[in-house]
């Protein structure tokens, strides 16, 4: 998604989900080859840091933005596509 739908402005962010966050953390515990994915990627380093204060108003703006990219890129709902069983076709309810 960074690569796709970079960021317009340097303070913009779109919050990840919780999935994604636990693996941008594990990715982050080898730096090097967090770094060099980063570069390769999408060419420059992501960095992870805590947001400052953010209004809520932009926070819904952002997860509806994020949810709105995720849509049109995997076809599924965000909120849907962690409970898809890819053998099975089913979603695991």
């Amino acid at each position: 998604m960074a690569a796709k739908c970079p960021l317009k402005e340097r303070n913009d962010f779109i919050p990840p989900t919780y999935a994604i966050d636990i693996i941008w953390h594990a990715h982050m515990q080898e730096p090097l080859k967090y770094a060099t994915d980063c570069l390769r990627l999408v060419g420059y380093i992501i960095v992870h840091a805590p947001w400052p204060i953010i209004e809520d108003k932009k926070i819904k703006q952002e997860k509806e933005r994020k949810d709105s990219i995720w849509k049109e890129e995997f076809q599924s709902e965000i909120s849907m596509d962690h409970l898809f069983n890819t053998i099975e076709g089913t979603y695991d309810w």
